[in-house]
């Protein structure tokens, strides 16, 4: 699951990817008729955290390489950003903004980590660990009912001579 954060980043970037799309392509789906599509656009555009401008360069390559005529759906964008990505890789200037943008990525980890939140920016909920008892385990239990008796250490050797 993406953080909320990342969402929120990613929503803007789908809200701008659909308006390219509705420029390039006018029977494209208007986001004023379906308000949350610019949010689930957003989350699915998270899950792949890519520079924002691959998502929108990943526009204009499904336009020029997908002959279809068919609307875009985000899975489209999405793997076309990924074909960005890699062209991205072998261009020394491009892969200096992705390197940029993958530190900028960690560094936000990073400070959600130290802050205590990178759970909570995913939705993770924190788990209380059942209390420890000061009974012998079962397993002990069981090995002294059948006669088994506890090796002694030999810390408990010293301290009983």
């Amino acid at each position: 699951m993406p953080p909320k954060d990342h969402v929120e980043q990613y929503t803007t970037v789908a809200e701008n990817v659909l308006a390219m799309c509705r420029k390039i392509q006018p029977n494209f789906w208007n986001p004023e008729t379906n308000p949350d599509m610019a949010s689930a656009w957003g989350y699915v555009f998270a899950t792949k955290p890519f520079a924002p401008a691959c998502y929108y360069e990943a526009v204009g390559v499904f336009y020029a390489e997908d002959h279809s005529g068919e609307r875009p759906t985000p899975g489209q964008i999405v793997h076309f950003a990924q074909v960005v990505r890699d062209r991205w890789e072998a261009d020394p200037a491009k892969r200096a903004e992705m390197n940029a943008h993958r530190e900028f990525l960690q560094r936000e980890r990073d400070r959600a980590i130290a802050a205590g939140t990178f759970g909570n920016l995913r939705g993770h909920r924190e788990r209380a660990l059942p209390e420890k008892s000061a009974e012998p385990s079962k397993v002990r239990n069981l090995l002294e009912a059948i006669g088994v008796k506890r090796a002694k250490t030999g810390h408990q050797e010293a301290n009983s001579a």
